[in-house]
């Protein structure tokens, strides 16, 4: 794409090497004509023709810059590949947006600047501890429009979120310094999410695709063949990255046929439109936020944008309700998967259908419905909420839709501590569910109003109303995640009620039946409640086995809620150990999950925990002294990514050393973590795996998360270098590594 800056990387790396060689060229095609580039390839083979045919080709060394060759490729590189034939000395460094197609080319991408943000769930910080080249670029030229301006933090942080907003992109951010005659950084950031209207005062005397954003965008899509354009356009209603198979799903017709979407795709790829997400093992694509403004401009005035954005709506929809189908059984942990990089893409599908002038409420309605495990189990509650509210305002009228909302909108409510909400919500749905005959909502309804009146302290309702769930549950006769999870939220109430062999009980019942179907989520909130029950008990390494499990599955989940409530009880047993700073870690770990969640007091705002919570807290203080343990507290809740965290937590656990959560590298894997390693490294699939170690396929699937969340991976292909760096033509070593 227009605008990365490879001229002037171009022009630097010829003077980087002008001693190298005894001439250097410059053949300058940006700005000009095809045919007249076309011209001027030719007289530059003419005039390497008769140099070479006065000597031997190979007497002096030239290097031959031609810049811009985007509009003559094909050309420019039979151009190339004859006079490389004549000249043995010569070498060509090129600028283009795509590749010469020449025998023996490197191919180097210029990347866009990198900026300084680190997103943390929700949040986004600003990471300015060392020199970053897009912070340093727009300072620079924001001094060249008010001369002598030094940023302070803030501006700084804004500059930062500008660099960020603006893709890295040279060209935009240089824009963006010029709007500094008349704005502040603050105000230009709020205007970066219309680029293509901000950046329009370049340099009025270079080049015409230089002048705006907009020229430079135009730019690049002259250049691009019909499909590409195509591609183009109908890829800007994506709201984020995508895979192959969305793209297919969502931007071919009879214009552009499924079969042509790769190929229109890979061409915008390598004309550097489409940039890929490294996302593990499937490849995601991406477009820049201007160049998808710019494509949402053109299916506007063509009048298709609501037709695209329908599309790509029946698209995320059926992927929402196969998830949903999942969700309750074996299939969860791919059902997670697949949805986890799909956040912006569902809430633009939600709000799209929620449009009141498009009267399509109950479409958004049922997409929401259908993501009830995807937003509570991946740790999305705020959005869950949010777009759940949006969608039972838009449909007041009863349905077995509502009910459900319903039920999935209290749920969220109550592990957020906000209990009133969540009363309310459970009400209506049973008063529907009863109306309807809908017998599954009205039991979901019935079981989480039992945990509601259990966190506000009223065990004897608590008990009662989760029996009478257990009861419909097993009248309808049918087994999900959710049943399964009823049984766990009668143990917890048990265990709460001081009956705590009975709640282990249960929780080894519901376990037993988690790992009969496959099922994890059911399985890792039985573990949790197993492992408060053994604390309770007084069992402290039984508890701290099971915690520690718990959170590894909820990790493979991305349950950050869940996996906060586990890390809490595990800063109890840390201070029953004498362990106090261990305690202050951890709790770091949970407090920052937690609020990452949107939850407004820990472990739902139980009475019961969080007053052994507030215990053990002040005990660890007392150990400690206020001074070191908001040291340690603070240090482990600014860590940069929820799955680096709670692999601290698990590393900790695994060495029992209460330093090791302040160190990154001292991870502990199993050793059939180290088999599955090995065999991933070799290229296995899962399956593949399974049955060459003689395990189910999901047993491998928990492997691999646990040992990515240790390694602080997300792929197999760096799982696959760090084996080759550790244990290349080595035998996996026996104990633990």
């Amino acid at each position: 794409m227009g605008g990365i800056g490879k001229t002037r990387i171009a022009l630097a790396v010829a003077a980087d090497v002008r001693r190298t060689f005894t001439d250097l060229r410059l053949l300058e095609l940006s700005d000009v004509p095809a045919e007249e580039a076309l011209d001027l390839l030719v007289a530059t083979e003419r005039e390497f023709a008769e140099r070479c045919s006065g000597h031997s080709g190979s007497a002096s060394s030239t290097l031959l810059v031609i810049d811009g060759c985007d509009g003559v490729a094909d050309r420019c590189g039979d151009v190339v590949h004859r006079m490389l034939r004549m000249h043995s000395g010569l070498r060509v460094l090129a600028t283009s947006r795509q590749a010469l197609g020449v025998m023996g080319e490197t191919i180097q991408a210029i990347p866009p600047m990198a900026v300084p943000i680190i997103e943390r769930g929700d949040t986004v910080d600003v990471d300015l501890s060392r020199p970053h080249d897009a912070v340093d670029l727009y300072v620079e030229r924001a001094r060249l429009q008010r001369p002598g301006w030094s940023p302070d933090e803030y501006a700084h942080v804004q500059v930062a979120k500008i660099c960020a907003a603006l893709d890295g992109l040279p060209l935009a951010i240089e824009l963006a310094a010029v709007r500094m005659r008349s704005l502040s950084p603050a105000q230009i950031l709020q205007r970066c999410d219309a680029p293509l209207d901000l950046l329009t005062a370049g340099n009025l005397g270079g080049p015409p695709r230089h002048s705006s954003l907009r020229a430079a965008l135009q730019e690049s899509y002259d250049a691009c063949v019909p499909d590409e354009c195509l591609f183009w356009e109908r890829a800007a209603v994506f709201a984020d990255s995508f895979d192959l198979a969305a793209a297919e799903d969502v931007c071919a017709d009879e214009s552009l046929p499924r079969s042509r979407v790769y190929a229109a795709l890979s061409g915008l790829i390598e004309k550097s439109v489409v940039k890929t997400v490294d996302a593990g093992e499937v490849v995601r694509y991406s477009l820049p936020r201007a160049a998808s403004e710019f494509a949402v401009e053109r299916l506007a005035a063509g009048g298709d944008r609501d037709l695209w954005r329908e599309r790509h709506r029946d698209h995320f929809l059926r992927a929402a309700e196969a998830a949903d189908t999942d969700s309750v059984g074996g299939g969860q942990l791919a059902a997670a998967r697949r949805l986890a990089p799909e956040r912006r893409n569902l809430a633009a599908a939600i709000d799209f259908s929620l449009h009141a002038e498009r009267g399509e409420a109950a479409v958004g309605l049922r997409l929401a419905t259908s993501l009830w495990f995807y937003w509570n189990a991946c740790g999305y509650l705020r959005d869950g909420r949010y777009w759940l509210g949006r969608a039972l305002a838009a449909n007041p009228k009863p349905s077995a839709l509502r009910a459900k909302a319903l039920w999935a909108d209290g749920w969220y409510a109550m592990v957020q501590a906000d209990t009133a909400q969540a009363r309310r919500a459970f009400d209506e749905s049973k008063t529907i569910a009863r109306q309807i005959g809908d017998s599954n909502a009205l039991a979901i309804a019935t079981q989480f109003e039992g945990t509601t009146e259990q966190i506000d302290g009223n065990v004897p309702e608590a008990l009662n109303l989760l029996g009478t769930a257990l009861e419909i549950h097993e009248s309808i006769g049918e087994q999900s995640s959710l049943t399964i999870l009823c049984v766990v939220q009668l143990a917890f109430a048990r265990c709460i009620n001081k009956d705590y062999a009975r709640a282990i009980e249960l929780c080894n019942q519901a376990l037993t039946t988690s790992e009969a179907t496959d099922e994890t989520f059911a399985r890792s909130w039985a573990l949790w409640t197993r492992g408060l029950s053994w604390w309770f008990a007084g069992n402290l390494d039984a508890a701290e086995s099971s915690l520690t499990e718990s959170v590894e599955v909820k990790t493979s989940l991305n349950d950050w809620l869940g996996a906060s409530t586990c890390i809490e009880v595990l800063a109890w047993i840390a201070v029953a150990n004498n362990k106090p700073e261990r305690c202050a870690r951890l709790l770091g770990v949970a407090d920052r999950l937690s609020q990452a969640v949107g939850s407004h007091s820990p472990l739902f705002g139980s009475t019961v925990l969080v007053d052994l919570r507030e215990r053990y807290e002040q005990s660890a203080i007392d150990s400690l002294g206020r001074k070191r343990f908001n040291k340690c507290f603070e240090e482990a809740s600014r860590m940069p990514a929820h799955k680096a965290a709670v692999g601290l937590v698990l590393a900790s656990v695994d060495s029992g050393d209460p330093e090791a959560a302040g160190h990154a590298d001292r991870f502990t894997l199993t050793r059939r973590e180290l088999e599955v390693s090995r065999l991933v490294a070799d290229g296995l699939s899962n399956r593949q795996i399974a049955e060459k170690l003689m395990i189910s396929r999901r047993t491998v699937e928990t492997h691999v998360e646990h040992v990515f969340t240790k390694l602080g991976y997300r792929s197999r292909t760096q799982l696959a270098n760090w084996v080759s760096r550790n244990f290349e033509d080595q035998h996996l070593p026996s104990g633990r590594y």
